[in-house]
């Protein structure tokens, strides 16, 4: 006996035009994957944050606002300094117990997602990680965050939603 699962994800348009509070996507699932790949142990690691575009859009404008239109890689880039910022209120690299900050280095458009990737200086050695990623989960109480971490050799891979905002990793030599 075989069964059959479907999945629905609807993407509508983003708010642009707008001006409402209120998030334009009614989509099954609200999901953004983070990846933290810092293999090559150096002083500085990778971070991509992969996220639906018009989610990200609706959350800048209830934070900020303003519409940052990011249908481009080009208008990505040119709100760098707002990307940053949200991002700084809403994800928290904690390594060492010293918070490391982010600088966006490049968008990707891929479909309806961006690729958002940013360089964070870190020590070469990483002996605690406490990591805190609540964005997009101010519009979308059932927004969930997929975290792969790669440290060296080491891979930690966990999801962060509403009723679990952060988590902490403990590495050993």
């Amino acid at each position: 006996m075989f069964q059959t699962l479907v999945f629905r994800v609807f993407y509508p348009g983003s708010i642009s035009g707008s001006d409402s509070l209120i998030p334009s996507t009614t989509h099954a699932i609200y999901i953004a994957v983070v990846e933290i790949n810092h293999k090559n142990l150096t002083s500085n690691a990778e971070v991509v944050i992969k996220v639906f575009t018009n989610d990200l859009d609706d959350a800048l404008f209830n934070a900020y606002k303003t519409h940052a239109k990011l249908e481009s890689e080009d208008n990505c880039m040119a709100n760098s300094l707002l990307l940053e910022k949200y991002f700084s209120s809403h994800f928290r690299c904690v390594i060492n117990k010293q918070n490391r900050p982010m600088h966006l280095k490049s968008c990707e458009k891929n479909d309806n997602s961006l690729w958002l990737r940013f360089d964070m200086t870190c020590p070469v050695k990483w002996r605690d990680l406490k990591l805190s990623a609540d964005f997009l989960m101010e519009l979308f109480p059932t927004q969930s965050n997929v975290i792969s971490v790669f440290h060296g050799d080491k891979k930690n891979y966990f999801r962060l939603t509403n009723s679990e905002k952060s988590r902490q990793i403990r590495f050993v030599d």
